[in-house]
């Protein structure tokens, strides 16, 4: 069994306009810098009622908390057959897809919760590929692992560095070979 099953908890949910205009809101005010995000700036932000916002959730946490279930829904969706190069290039893609949002909830608010939770997605992907009992080095490795093939891409996102594609798939697939 995957130790990292529970991080499948995080379903793909259909995200209606009212909710994307509030995670938009909360997004863009991290970017700005604002350090006081409240319901009301939200909602005037979002230019919804509040009642809008307490349909969806019940305190600005439960915003933040959308936002990184999104993430990780996001990267689960690569194919359970998926390559290793495959599912880098997925990787990759979410981080060039979301550069604002990873910004946002990183750079701005250290959302470590958001980084953490991206980093299990990837381990369970690992862990789906390898069969092995449970040790704390097997533990190690597979923080080791997802967090080389995160590391690189978080910082593509976060400032806007270069990333040799190639290179990072060839490194990783070592990794793995070695187990």
């Amino acid at each position: 069994m995957n130790r990292y099953s529970y991080i499948k908890d995080y379903q793909k949910k259909d995200v209606t306009s009212a909710e994307y205009k509030m995670q938009d809101a909360v997004i863009a005010m991290l970017l700005e810098g604002e350090g006081n995000i409240s319901v009301r700036t939200v909602t005037e932000r979002a230019d919804v009622d509040r009642t809008t916002f307490y349909a969806y959730y019940d305190r600005i946490e439960d915003v933040y908390e959308a936002i990184e279930g999104e993430a990780v829904s996001d990267i689960l969706e690569a194919e359970d057959d998926e390559s290793l190069d495959m599912f880098i290039e997925h990787l990759f893609s979410f981080f060039a897809e979301n550069r604002k949002t990873v910004k946002a909830m990183i750079a701005c608010q250290n959302r470590f919760s958001y980084l953490e939770k991206i980093l299990t997605a990837v381990k369970y992907y690992i862990s789906s590929r390898i069969t092995r009992e449970y040790s704390i080095e097997n533990e190690m490795l597979d923080n080791m692992i997802s967090s080389s093939m995160t590391i690189p891409l978080l910082y593509y996102a976060l400032e806007e560095r270069d990333v040799d594609l190639k290179t990072l798939q060839e490194k990783i697939s070592r990794l793995l070979k070695r187990d």
